[in-house]
């Protein structure tokens, strides 16, 4: 979606398309009360009826008469318009094809959905500024938001908006959300290693932040006391940084070289991929040197032989959920909280017992 740069006129002018299409009447209210109601001057509210008159949705009449609405002249207008058909916004602050394929499979998985309600989803990629995105949703009207990882400043912007609002991945606590927990997910993996026998586990973070790290570290090491471990923050959670493959190879050569870990748990497929091909490359075998355990719901480890033992968070089952709260359906409709996904345990070929 591109975005549109109108004169207030013609944002006007197409608003009240819109809100006649919602809300057919015979008679357009006088030039004061759309003023007020639209919080617009007089000469924009004369300008977008000037154009209503051209397009011939209103009839011609006299300066301070009612103007009556040609319904069939509002119905093609509103149809070469997409209106009638509600739509929903799922905003992403990177392109479809630039974003994870996770994220991707998710935004098809609910355009499906709203097909079947008679709804629209549109893909918006996150304009820099704030008010652009106002101006893009006050045009739109949408009937909900999607924001997908976004700050907690700009879902809240959207929210106070009017528009309903759901966050995945948001911190918000004045916004509907639903999360992963990365804790969750490291957690399990760390306790199918142990009771698989591995003592030596490592989970590499790849490119996170100081602030991401710094909290993992935070909620692991009671994790760690309460099974009576030892957590070390280099070993059990390296860091490492870089921009490719090599980079990530390095990091795992620095760790296997002092202690080798049994048992590697790894983030995404690429992740994976790069892990793998280290192992490849140091002539070390999965899973008899080393297991493998990925944290990831990407379904291109469905299709892996052998199988890769993984955590899988069930984001996509929650769709239909997201969808009910966006309109206003449900048991608690207004209720604002927070719903953790869980995740699932996924066996696999790459993770060896040693118990």
């Amino acid at each position: 979606m591109q975005l549109q740069h109108l004169y207030r006129w013609q944002n006007l002018a197409e608003a009240l398309i819109e809100d006649l299409t919602r809300e057919p009447c015979r008679y357009l209210s006088g030039v004061q009360a759309l003023g007020k109601k639209y919080q617009v001057s007089r000469i924009t509210v004369e300008r977008a009826l000037d154009h209503l008159e051209q397009l011939q949705i209103l009839l011609p009449a006299q300066r301070g008469m009612r103007r009556e609405i040609n319904q069939k002249a509002l119905r093609d207008q509103a149809k070469s318009r997409g209106l009638g058909v509600g739509r929903i916004l799922y905003i992403c602050d990177r392109s479809l094809p630039d974003t994870n394929y996770l994220n991707r499979e998710r935004f098809k998985a609910f355009s499906k959905l709203c097909s079947r309600e008679n709804l629209q989803a549109e893909y918006l990629v996150l304009p820099r500024r704030l008010q652009d995105l106002k101006i893009i949703l006050r045009d739109i009207r949408p009937k909900g938001v999607i924001t997908v990882s976004l700050e907690a400043k700009v879902s809240e912007a959207i929210q106070k908006m009017g528009i309903r609002t759901i966050g995945l991945g948001c911190s918000s606590p004045n916004i509907k959300r639903y999360n992963v927990s990365y804790f969750h997910l490291i957690s399990s993996g760390f306790r199918q290693a142990w009771e698989a026998g591995h003592m030596r586990v490592s989970n590499p973070l790849w490119n996170k932040s100081a602030s991401v790290i710094e909290r993992m570290t935070a909620e692991l090491i009671p994790f760690f006391e309460s099974q009576r471990m030892h957590f070390s923050p280099t070993y059990h959670l390296p860091s490492i940084h870089g921009n490719g493959p090599e980079d990530y190879h390095a990091g795992l050569a620095k760790l296997f070289s002092h202690t080798p870990p049994s048992c590697i748990i790894v983030g995404n497929f690429f992740q994976y991929l790069m892990a793998s091909s280290f192992l490849l490359n140091a002539g070390i075998k999965v899973p008899d040197e080393v297991s493998l355990i990925s944290i990831s719901e990407d379904p291109h480890f469905n299709h892996l032989c052998p199988s890769i033992a993984r955590i899988k968070n069930n984001s996509l089952a929650h769709m239909p959920a997201v969808l009910d709260y966006l309109l206003n359906r449900g048991e608690h409709p207004d209720k604002i909280d927070e719903t953790i996904i869980e995740s699932t345990w996924i066996p696999g070929n790459s993770l060896k017992n040693l118990s």
